[in-house]
């Protein structure tokens, strides 16, 4: 299983990610960024693609919005 692992990892795009925050207070996200295994900077480099996060991206208002739309409308059905 291991070896189909890294050849996904090696040859299969990365997993579009829209972290949705609901009735939280963003705790869920220093937990991932305090991760160690694997590290967050790894993860979103190498793992997945974290397209949209309003706790660590730097878009605010309009823009974010605009940038979680356009993650939706482009990965429809595959985030």
């Amino acid at each position: 299983m291991i070896p189909q692992i890294a050849y996904a990892l090696e040859n299969k795009p990365r997993t579009p990610v829209i972290w949705l925050h609901g009735l939280e207070c963003t705790c869920c996200t220093e937990s991932f960024i305090r991760s160690a295994h694997p590290l967050a900077k790894d993860a979103i480099l190498s793992l997945i693609s974290l397209d949209y996060d309003d706790t660590i991206m730097a878009a605010a208002g309009q823009q974010a919005e605009q940038a979680l739309a356009d993650v939706m409308r482009e990965y429809k059905g595959n985030y």
